[in-house]
């Protein structure tokens, strides 16, 4: 099955550059001897069980399939993607070429705060800030004799002592 679902593309691609066995955008394009086109694994898994072309019925093998002509992968690449995190306010459309890339670094990515005690949904291009700067939870040595790493919002009721023969205990 394809990654690329047809409603991921704005403007919607070309009918010939969609699998007829997922019905999906073409992934990792390859052609049976008889010029007919599919994405890798899904031809794959059809010719496993069945060993002929699904549009033509020709008589065809795992070894007879081979990469499309460069010219198909480049319309490919070239497609318009919307991008995973619309719903989070993304509103980029990117090349299908650049897509992993875009989605990976993505800020408008939800990402949890690192603290345990937070916790926090945020956004990524905000996430350093957050835990950084504007968490209760984020840790600061404590600036009694412990040295202990103590979250901030527990630093008014902290006590070296105690902190420490649970640490040491720990």
């Amino acid at each position: 099955m394809s990654r690329y679902d047809i409603e991921k593309f704005d403007p919607p691609p070309d009918p010939d550059l969609v699998c007829c066995i997922c019905q999906c955008v073409l992934d990792k394009a390859v052609e049976c001897p008889c010029r007919h086109v599919f994405c890798q694994i899904c031809i794959e898994r059809w010719l496993s069980n069945r060993h002929t072309c699904p549009t033509c019925r020709k008589r065809t093998r795992k070894t007879d399939l081979k990469p499309v002509l460069p010219l198909v992968q480049n319309m490919l690449n070239r497609l318009m993607m919307i991008c995973d995190f619309r719903q989070n306010g993304c509103i980029d459309k990117v090349m299908l070429e650049n897509f992993e890339r875009h989605v990976k670094n993505c800020g408008y990515e939800m990402k949890t705060c690192r603290f345990s005690k937070c916790g926090q949904p945020i956004l990524r291009m905000y996430i350093e800030k957050h835990e950084n700067e504007d968490c209760p939870h984020r840790e600061i040595i404590c600036n009694g004799d412990c040295g202990l790493m103590i979250p901030l919002s527990e630093m008014s009721v902290h006590n070296c002592v105690s902190a420490l023969k649970a640490h040491i205990e720990g």
